[in-house]
């Protein structure tokens, strides 16, 4: 595992938690900052280990990472 690759691991663990944290002690505005954050790193791992030989399904599977985004920003 590369430098990169281990930070956004870091990042994604912390943003999550501090996004389950918002969600049982507040403020509101911190739910709808940590959420999408948390999916935006998951997708940018995603991205970095991505295969040389790069297919529909490896672009399907990270497309279907974009709908959910949509989907808290709409329910929010």
């Amino acid at each position: 595992m590369n430098f990169t690759l281990e930070l956004l691991a870091a990042g994604i663990i912390v943003f999550a938690v501090l996004h389950i944290n918002a969600e049982y002690h507040g403020p509101q505005w911190k739910i709808y900052i940590f959420k999408p954050l948390t999916m935006v790193l998951i997708i940018t791992m995603g991205l970095n280990v991505l295969p040389e030989d790069i297919g529909w399904y490896h672009l399907a599977l990270l497309a279907d990472f974009l709908f959910p985004i949509g989907g808290d920003k709409a329910l929010m």
